[in-house]
């Protein structure tokens, strides 16, 4: 699920509905279960691409600083520059495409993850916008 479509889907299923407040009450905990399963799918999502980030950057490095193996150069072609410091090294790995591709992919789970932490916070603060929605009725009512 992508991170529109879970925000269209936080639009949609977060709103109180004033009318019903004892049915916003009572769906608290079917709204938290499902948003901490989809943060813990995403949480996972993210520690898997961040280890595959890190593969690919050893990778890269091994590629770049001219220690890969005789068949790597001959499949990628030959890396035609000497690198004398590791300022260089980190320059051309960080501009290597596919690490800027997956560095990418961590970057947007992470915002997911963000995303579906909040939400959850807001999910967990639900029972006191409800009771003090309530508490506002009362005042009004004169109770």
């Amino acid at each position: 699920m992508t991170l529109s479509e879970i925000q269209e889907k936080v639009r949609k299923e977060l709103k109180i509905n004033s009318l019903e407040l004892d049915i916003e009450s009572l769906r608290i905990p079917s709204l938290h279960s499902k948003y901490l399963q989809l943060l813990t799918e995403h949480s996972l999502l993210l520690k898997k691409t961040q280890g595959e980030y890190a593969v690919l950057k050893r990778n890269k490095w091994i590629y770049y600083t001219g220690k890969a193996s005789e068949d790597v150069y001959k499949e990628k072609g030959d890396f035609p520059l000497k690198l004398k410091t590791k300022d260089e090294e980190r320059t051309f790995i960080e501009a290597d495409e596919e690490i800027r591709e997956l560095k990418g992919k961590v970057e947007y789970y992470e915002t997911v993850v963000d995303y579906l932490q909040e939400v959850v916070k807001s999910i967990s603060n639900r029972s006191f916008q409800i009771k003090n929605a309530i508490e506002w009725r009362k005042f009004e009512a004169g109770i």
